[in-house]
């Protein structure tokens, strides 16, 4: 009830700076609905709104810009989706950062000249995969990734033995905290790469982009035998990425949708 008459008092003052402290979680259903309505309202009317919360969704619906502090210090602040999703990965991961290959390859058109050159006394070795590089429809090399963006994955591997049949690539998402998000390979799709003597590559296009919500994120890519079954090369976390994403839905992904009446 405090609390209650305290938020009552605060949005009839007619303030020019209102700060509202976890004040939304309290009272009844109606209470709460006529809260938002007002603040919303005084927003919308150019009284700056000092929201301090844990609610992320909330967060969401209502800042434009986002303070996160830890330890009593400011810990990151710029626009709401990217904090609460700098946020959000540091609960899934804790300190614990992404610490991929160093590998960041350019343009996909030619064979990146920071990959190793090609060793032809790699007897025991069947195939090695080396690195990959993410690039969008004007072939321009990215590490952030807009949520609906059609993204090309080229996977560059050397090939020893070329008695190998069929052999399989696979590609996987996982999120920060390993979370498996999505994963394809060629056996399932029904497709044959290249597989000659020396240096190799075969791209993955997302062509309807990677659908998954905001934050960080990043690729497994395995060489297998026809089966998929025995790996010949598995590169975990070969390339770290990030999905920039406005509010358009929550949960792990944005499946393709439409509203009617």
């Amino acid at each position: 009830m405090f609390a209650r008459l305290a938020f009552a008092v605060a949005i009839n003052v007619e303030p020019d700076i209102l700060i509202v402290d976890e004040a939304l979680s309290v009272g009844d259903l109606r209470f709460q609905m006529k809260c938002m309505d007002k603040m919303k309202s005084m927003m919308d009317s150019g009284i700056t709104v000092l929201f301090v919360s844990h609610d992320i969704n909330a967060i969401r619906r209502l800042c434009t810009k986002t303070i996160w502090l830890k330890d009593g210090e400011v810990h990151a602040y710029g626009e709401t989706n990217k904090v609460c999703d700098l946020y959000m990965d540091y609960l899934k991961a804790g300190e614990t950062d992404i610490n991929p290959s160093e590998k960041h390859f350019g343009n996909v058109s030619n064979v990146p000249d920071e990959f190793k050159l090609f060793s032809e006394n790699a007897s025991d070795v069947v195939a090695e995969i080396l690195g990959i590089t993410i690039t969008n429809d004007k072939n321009q090399r990215i590490n952030e990734i807009e949520i609906l963006q059609k993204v090309n994955v080229t996977v560059y591997y050397d090939v020893y033995d070329t008695s190998i049949s069929m052999p399989v690539l696979g590609v996987a998402i996982k999120r920060i905290d390993d979370e498996y998000i999505c994963g394809v390979n060629t056996l399932l799709d029904h497709e044959i790469i290249p597989w000659k003597y020396g240096r190799n590559h075969f791209t993955l296009t997302y062509q309807d982009g990677i659908r998954i919500l905001g934050g960080k994120y990043y690729f497994d890519v395995a060489l297998f035998d026809k089966t998929a079954t025995v790996p010949i090369h598995y590169f975990s976390r070969i390339k770290d990425f990030t999905v920039v994403s406005a509010y358009i839905g929550e949960g792990i992904c944005i499946l393709p949708h439409e509203w009617r009446e």
